[in-house]
């Protein structure tokens, strides 16, 4: 009798354990999924923001005062979202009264609906 218990508790584990797999795997395959569909929206975002950067380059630089530009991942609050963006590196961040003094235009929020993030870089050296 004890040994047929033992067997059937061997096969109630054993059952158990092939349940808990399939879970493991199913949980796994959503996630790899839910993962797959994400990179890929990034990547068309991505590819859509080069191409708008290339478009508009030239104009950015002009006509917003910026030093360089590129493409990245939004910061906001000093913590970085998963927005990609289009970066526009400055020397100096300045006021929106600033750059109306100096007739420079306001970097818009979004460019053909890519945000924008504003980095400040200053340029040369500083002293230690």
């Amino acid at each position: 009798m004890i040994f047929i218990k033992i067997k059937n508790l061997q096969e109630i584990d054993s059952k158990k354990r092939q349940v808990q797999n399939n879970q493991y795997f199913q949980i796994l395959t959503n996630f790899l999924i839910v993962w797959y569909m994400v990179v890929s929206k990034q990547r068309e975002i991505i590819s859509k923001a080069s191409e708008i950067l290339k478009k508009h380059s030239k104009e950015i630089q002009e006509k917003y005062s910026v030093n360089q530009i590129g493409i990245g991942y939004k910061v906001d609050k000093g913590k970085m979202t998963d927005k990609v963006a289009i970066i526009c590196y400055v020397p100096k961040k300045k006021s929106k009264k600033e750059l109306d003094l100096e007739g420079i235009s306001q970097i818009p929020e979004e460019i053909d609906g890519i945000p924008t993030d504003i980095v400040e870089i200053p340029s040369g050296f500083i002293q230690r």
